[in-house]
This record gives structure tokens, C-alpha cells and sequence, in this order.
């Protein structure tokens, strides 16, 4: 049996940072919308498993085991919520770090007017010049 032959393949993607921030947020909107989901799905399970427990149609013990797991899944839904929270905070330091820079500055040679990867500071502007591009960091140099 012959090893399989695997292409090179070198995907080049290119994004900015406000690209990258924005697929941040989105990625933690949709498991939001994905554990809302989920806890609602799981409210109604709870409701049919009450409903059954009063008719008599299941066991003590039973009831007691639903209501176990449902006190784990609720332990498991607010760790991810937890850890959510952070990633939110995490791009909220980004954003102020590189807040959306100054589509304004007329300085072509400026780090700011070429493509990713950007200096954390700009490299190639005159110190007069660097207060144009300031806005980028969004405070005063």
C-alpha cells in the first residue's frame, strides 16, 4: 500500500484588523445565539419532565436523575457563558489598541495607508507627520 499524495498547500489569507475584530464578535454572537438556544430548548424539556412527574408518569428517581443533568448542563452553560465573557473582554483591550485608523491621513509613506501587517507604531511617518497619524491609536501623541 502506497502513502497518499498530500498537495503543498499554502493558503495566503489576508485580513486587517477590523476584519479580524468583526469575525471575533460575530463568532461570540452566534455561540450566544447557540447557547440561548440550547437553554430554551432545555427549559422546555424540564417543563414536559414536571408536567410528567406530577401525572405520576415517572418515577422519584428518575425525576431526581433529569433534574441532575440538568443542574450539570446549567453548570456547563455558565462556564462557557464565563468564558465567552472573557473573549468579549479580550477584544474590547484589542479595539483599544488598534482602534480604526484615520482613513484621512494624506501621508502615503504612513504604516497606517499600507496593507497587514501594521507596526504597533508608526515606523515611517516624521515625528510632524506621526501626529496626523495619531488618530490611528486614538489618543493624542
Amino acid at each position: 500500500m502506497s502513502m497518499p499524495n498530500i498537495p503543498n498547500i499554502s493558503p495566503k489569507i489576508e485580513i486587517d484588523i477590523q476584519d479580524t475584530i468583526s469575525l471575533l464578535l460575530s463568532s461570540i454572537a452566534q455561540e450566544q445565539v447557540a447557547i440561548a438556544n440550547f437553554t430554551t430548548s432545555h427549559a422546555e424539556t424540564l417543563k414536559v419532565l414536571n408536567k410528567k412527574y406530577a401525572n405520576g408518569e415517572i418515577t422519584h428517581e428518575q425525576y431526581l436523575k433529569a433534574c441532575n443533568l440538568a443542574k450539570q448542563t446549567l453548570k456547563d452553560i455558565t462556564a462557557k457563558d464565563w468564558l465567552l465573557t472573557n473573549k468579549i473582554d479580550n477584544i474590547l483591550e484589542i479595539i483599544e489598541i488598534y482602534p480604526k485608523p484615520n482613513e484621512n491621513c494624506s501621508n502615503e509613506k504612513c504604516c497606517f495607508n499600507k496593507p497587514q501587517p501594521r507596526p504597533s507604531r508608526c515606523c515611517c511617518c516624521s515625528s510632524e507627520k506621526f501626529k496626523e497619524c495619531s488618530t490611528y491609536f486614538g489618543r493624542n501623541v
